[in-house]
């Protein structure tokens, strides 16, 4: 796992644990890395389970597929976030993050970029990724049913990219909205490549690793006007729960700075969401136990760290509606909330 998202698990951890653990047994766990590897994410789950001989998972993968069948078929707990539709097809697999399920989609991207004036977009996703490809499709649906013309949906390689070229056809075609199924890093260079090309671009959305303040120390001005959706509360809103979050970082994961980074929070709610899991399995707790008791919760926000409260008990298979929107301010110093509450869309039939 990334070390912000690692961060945001010891930091809850080490808050549970300080407190006595769970029905007084303190939680530890091994990690692997699978390298961003399907075959390798197999692997290490299969390793987890017999060395290490852990309870559950928490998983931030874009691979969960390579194991997610193994780890349904033995009855394994998985938390975590949801990169692929793997996590909407099994009850096992719980996740505060999905934005990809088979036939479905929502449509708050679309009307986000309505609202924003965006009227002909660009989808631009990573070649040779199937996750990728299937939130381009996702997208895709949301904005055509929100009135948003799609002028494309490309395939982009990050090692072969030249940003000015591609600045150009983004002007050539008079795409006024660009929206990312992609990594963030590629995604701000070709923001920044269109401007200087003169496109005249309304809206350009990146994924939620976006929302990150190292950006604006590496981007600055250049990204100025950048939206990023987000599955979380941002930290620009005056959150309680965000200062207890604060104290933990200082105290349990002091390495990473800044500690204001969404992948730690994402870290620190999947590690909630699996203590959550484990005090409902009670004093002697089984994985089934664990499994169906989480999958009977009808109200977890993470304390408020989520946009709005998650049904557990009817989430298998479904697409989270509601997203906050942030924007980078104009001189590419701080991020801002766009609005003040989540933007909620409807859910959408797909044929995929």
């Amino acid at each position: 796992m990334a070390p912000p998202f690692r961060a945001g698990v010891d930091a809850r951890l080490g808050v549970a644990n300080a407190a006595g653990g769970v029905h007084g047994r303190k939680v530890t766990y091994a990690a692997r890395d699978d390298q961003s590897a399907s075959a390798v994410n197999f692997t290490s789950a299969r390793e987890l389970l017999t060395t290490d001989q852990v309870f559950g998972m928490i998983e931030a993968s874009a691979e969960a597929s390579g194991s997610s069948a193994f780890l349904h078929d033995s009855g394994i707990p998985v938390v975590g976030i949801a990169m692929d539709p793997t996590w909407a097809s099994n009850d096992n697999m719980f996740s505060f993050t999905n934005i990809m399920a088979k036939n479905s989609t929502v449509s708050v991207w679309g009307d986000f970029v309505a609202t924003q004036g965006g009227r002909r977009a660009l989808i631009l996703k990573r070649t040779a990724s199937a996750a990728s490809n299937i939130l381009a499709t996702k997208f895709a649906s949301s904005l055509q049913a929100a009135g948003v013309g799609v002028v494309g949906n490309s395939e982009i390689s990050p090692l072969m990219l030249v940003p000015a070229v591609l600045g150009e056809e983004i002007k050539a075609i008079k795409a006024d909205t660009i929206i990312f199924a992609m990594d963030t890093e590629s995604a701000y260079r070709i923001v920044a490549a269109a401007r200087l090309a003169g496109a005249e671009i309304r809206v350009a959305l990146v994924p939620p690793d976006g929302y990150d303040p190292r950006a604006l120390h590496d981007w600055g001005s250049a990204i100025s006007g950048t939206f990023s959706y987000v599955p979380i509360t941002p930290f620009e809103v005056s959150a309680p729960v965000y200062r207890g979050f604060f104290n933990a970082m200082a105290s349990y994961a002091p390495q990473l700075k800044p500690p204001n980074q969404a992948y730690a929070v994402e870290g620190w709610i999947a590690a909630d969401m699996y203590l959550r899991g484990l005090a409902i399995a009670g004093t002697c707790p089984t994985r089934a136990g664990f499994i169906s008791g989480l999958r009977s919760v009808q109200a977890y926000d993470a304390e408020g760290l989520l946009p709005t409260s998650l049904n557990i008990s009817t989430s298998v298979g479904e697409i989270i509606p509601c997203l906050h929107f942030v924007q980078v301010a104009p001189d590419g110093t701080h991020f801002t909330q766009v609005t003040p509450t989540p933007l909620c869309g409807r859910r959408l039939a797909t044929d995929d």
